[in-house]
């Protein structure tokens, strides 16, 4: 690398860090000047163009720098671009599911807070990492790659164990140990919020991972774009149902019921990790019975969207204070709702959605 490449590559290192340090200081402190906005976005862009035609000039010349673009910009130029635009292919899917998630909350919950759980999203990956040596330490079977594991029925304890049980388990005493006891969570939503931004964080590293490690093969671009629409929202989704089960723990918690509330903690490690098995199970079965899992897995993932938003509308909606004595009956802003007496579960209209007992 010459001086001119050195140069030029140290400079749009510093210009994209202070970009991003600008950028984030704003989502943090709400800046108003939007001539900075618009000038920090603007920049923004110009970095990711750099990056896209680093990346159409590597495609058409089979990962050279083609002649005619190295005659504007140093080849390095290119290369920290099309590196940057890689990093936020794989980081903005989590910056737009966690927006989504927080727009629906009517109490917002404080940003430092929400920032330290998607850092304990990326310190989940650690405990990931820990218990996953140690199960293969255990359990030499879960030392193979799913796409060797040997079969469909092998590859349900793999799946089931060796990645959803740990994955969820893992973001989950984060979870529980920042936001189930925190003096924020106040709102049944509010560890929706919480359970989601922990999610991310770990969707956000992971999805990292997975995109540089398709610079190997050239897939990398269209890695991002796959898993912006299926694994990041995904874990999102896993978030939401543990979520939700921890603030039907903190229902019974409030109304004196420990056994229940004991019962829902377990099953807010329990459901995420079905459900994030049975994704896992229908994509990696692929490998065994090619399309027709395929088509399963994307009706499965249709399915979880649908039904992971329609629990963030309903819980959002809401709005009663956790921190009564006693939670007989909850509040909206537009309509009554009340306890189903059987199971603890919030009845909205005549009928408990979960039992399915009439609420009188």
């Amino acid at each position: 690398m010459d001086l001119l490449s050195l140069i030029g590559t140290t400079l749009l290192l510093v210009i994209m860090v202070t970009l991003i340090v600008c950028l984030l200081e704003y989502k943090i402190y709400g800046s108003t000047n939007k001539k900075l906005r618009v000038v920090v976005k603007g920049l923004l862009t110009s970095v990711a163009a750099v990056g896209i035609v680093a990346f159409i000039s590597y495609t058409r010349n089979t990962g050279e720098m083609s002649a005619e673009a190295t005659q504007f910009l140093p080849e390095s130029f290119y290369n920290v671009s099309f590196a940057f635009l890689l990093l936020m292919l794989a980081i903005i899917p989590a910056y737009f599911v966690g927006r989504y998630i927080y727009n629906h909350d009517f109490d917002k919950e404080p940003k430092s807070l929400l920032i330290q759980l998607f850092l304990a999203g990326l310190g989940s990956i650690v405990v990931t990492l820990a218990l996953t040596v140690l199960l293969m330490r255990i359990f030499p079977f879960f030392n193979v790659n799913a796409e060797s594991i040997g079969g469909l029925l092998p590859l349900i304890p793999y799946v089931f164990i060796g990645v959803a049980f740990v994955e969820e388990f893992s973001k989950w005493i984060f979870t529980y140990a920042i936001g189930y006891k925190n003096k924020e969570f106040n709102h049944v939503y509010d560890i929706i919020v919480y359970a989601v931004f922990v999610s991310l964080g770990f969707a956000a590293f992971e999805n990292i991972l997975y995109v540089f490690a398709g610079l190997n093969d050239g897939t990398a671009i269209q890695i991002a774009l796959m898993r912006s629409v299926t694994a990041v929202p995904g874990h999102a989704a896993f978030g939401v149902v543990m979520g939700y089960y921890l603030a039907m723990a903190r229902i019974s918690e409030k109304n004196n019921n420990y056994r229940l509330a004991n019962i829902n903690k377990v099953k807010s490690i329990l459901f995420p990790t079905i459900v994030h098995g049975i994704y896992n199970y229908l994509l990696y079965a692929t490998a065994y019975v090619g399309s027709i899992s395929f088509m399963m897995f994307i009706v499965f993932v249709i399915l979880l969207f649908q039904t992971a938003t329609r629990k963030v509308k309903q819980l959002a909606a809401l709005g009663y204070d956790l921190n009564m004595p006693i939670l007989s009956t909850i509040v909206n802003r537009q309509n009554q709702y009340n306890y189903c007496p059987n199971c603890g579960e919030s009845v909205i209209g005549a009928y408990c959605r979960k039992c399915g007992k009439k609420h009188n």
